[in-house]
């Protein structure tokens, strides 16, 4: 008889009953741990999430037929679904075929088409050897705080590639010069800078007390 599984022929790491292979994965090293099962199982494999199948996708080939758009489209499910209940229908959130997505798409297109990623690409080459050079300055006893680098490796790409702006965040604790910048961004624009949830939560009518 037939599976009526349609992932059958995917390969996939052995399972435990109920909770498949949630527990099978290092949660202190997520992606380390697909990358190892990627070499193991081949290009694309799947997951049992305690009965909620979760295909990961890393041959380049694959990627690149997942990218076509005439065959496949984005699936607002799961996380996003949630978001999309408080905040709306945003770039992330909204389907394809809403109104707001087309709008942030083709906002972003011209910024982050291929001429101008090829343009960002001496900038990020610039912030990056910062980077490389505050490594090289340390002595080989001392400990690299990676978050705060990469932190800083993004916010800097970010504000040197879209803004002209240096943040010099490798050589700060802190980010208080990019919450300035971002807080003037909300003013000069009249953004609300709380988080898209909260506004929703505050903009709530309250309801009328009964007579």
């Amino acid at each position: 008889m037939a599976s009526t599984n349609r992932l059958s022929p995917i390969p996939h790491p052995p399972k435990k009953p109920v909770v498949g292979n949630m527990l099978s994965l290092d949660s202190s090293a997520p992606t380390q741990n697909l990358a190892r099962l990627a070499k193991e199982l081949g290009p694309i494999f799947w997951l049992d999430m305690m009965g909620t199948p979760f295909v990961v996708v890393s041959g380049h080939d694959l990627v690149d037929e997942l990218s076509d758009e005439k065959r496949f489209d984005k699936a607002v499910k799961g996380s996003l679904r949630r978001v999309r209940a408080v905040a709306g229908d945003g770039l992330f959130t909204a389907h394809t075929n809403e109104p707001n997505w087309s709008k942030a798409h083709n906002i972003l297109l011209q910024p982050f088409g291929n001429r101008a990623m090829q343009s960002y690409h001496p900038s990020m080459v610039d912030v990056a050897e910062q980077l490389v050079k505050k490594w090289e300055r340390l002595n080989a006893d001392d400990e690299i705080d990676v978050v705060h680098d990469m932190t800083a490796l993004t916010l800097d790409t970010i504000g040197l590639c879209g803004f002209d702006y240096r943040f010099n965040s490798f050589y700060r604790e802190d980010y208080q010069p990019v919450r300035r910048v971002a807080g003037a961004f909300a003013r000069d624009h009249h953004v609300d800078p709380r988080p898209s949830a909260r506004r929703a939560v505050v903009a709530q009518p309250q309801p009328r007390p009964r007579k």
